[in-house]
């Protein structure tokens, strides 16, 4: 597997992609994705799994099986309680003879995801280009859009948390579970 992680940081373990700075911190990070995903489709190697720079390993990372009609893998989850609108909320259901995994419908968070094929990585830069022209964080996106249209499984006990701590991102204080 490829790993390419949005950050300035150097290291043996990953392929760095420098963020986008000078634009607010969501369209920014909407760049870098877009960045990241040109060089997807460009690279095709397949599986291919991107950090953001914020994401936290929590468990090495293992070996797995996936469905064969698997498009994409989140390795973080997020399973958010404050969320009054449903607009991060997670659905999902179980997935036969892989109980590792569960296979999502929606979660809005994008911050360890492994594309598994060329078609996900085209539709992601194409829902990507569209957050970017409508100021809407990919997240949500991705959620509500990409993920309806294909196989997108997580791991039940997350490798990655987004951030490191309650201050740094509302998310960690519940990723770091099983669902």
């Amino acid at each position: 597997m490829k790993i390419y992680k949005i950050t300035d940081e150097s290291s043996s373990e990953y392929e760095s992609i420098p963020p986008i700075y000078g634009t607010s911190k969501g369209m920014g990070c909407n760049l870098a994705w877009l960045k990241t995903l040109v060089i997807l489709k460009e690279k095709q190697v397949f599986p291919s799994l991107v950090l953001e720079s914020d994401a936290n390993q929590v468990r090495p990372l293992e070996n797995f099986d996936t469905p064969s009609d698997c498009d994409m893998v989140y390795y973080g989850v997020c399973k958010l309680d404050e969320d009054p609108e449903k607009i991060w909320q997670e659905e999902y259901h179980e997935v036969d003879n892989y109980p590792h995994l569960i296979k999502l419908k929606r979660m809005a968070t994008t911050h360890a995801v492994c594309f598994y094929n060329k078609s996900s990585v085209q539709a992601a830069l194409e829902y990507t280009s569209a957050a970017l022209c409508n100021n809407v964080l990919l997240d949500v996106v991705w959620a509500h859009e990409l993920m309806p249209r294909f196989n997108v499984y997580a791991l039940r006990k997350p490798v990655f948390t987004q951030g490191t701590s309650y201050e740094d991102n509302f998310y960690y204080k519940n990723t770091n579970i099983l669902l």
